[in-house]
C-alpha cells in the first residue's frame, strides 16, 4: 500500500507540474502540497475517535485515552 500511495503523489506533482500553465503552476503544487498534508492531519484524528468508539464498543473503553464522541 505504501507504494501505491507514493507512486500516487508523485504522479500528482508530475501531472501539475506538466498540464498547469507556467503563471499557475507554482500556486497549483503549493495548494496540493498544504491540501495533502490537511488531508492526512484530518485522517489522523478521525482515526482516534473511531478508536475510542470502536474500544467503547467493544468493551474496552478502559484502554481508550478518551471518549467515543458519537
Amino acid at each position: 500500500m505504501g507504494l501505491l500511495g507514493g507512486a500516487v503523489y508523485v504522479n500528482a506533482f508530475v501531472l501539475i507540474n506538466r498540464d498547469v500553465p507556467k503563471a499557475k503552476r507554482e500556486f497549483a503544487l503549493s495548494a496540493v502540497a498544504v491540501a495533502d498534508s490537511t488531508g492526512i492531519l484530518l485522517a489522523d484524528v478521525m482515526s482516534l475517535w473511531w478508536q475510542w468508539c470502536l474500544f467503547a464498543a467493544n468493551g474496552i473503553a478502559d484502554q481508550a485515552d478518551g471518549k467515543c464522541p458519537f
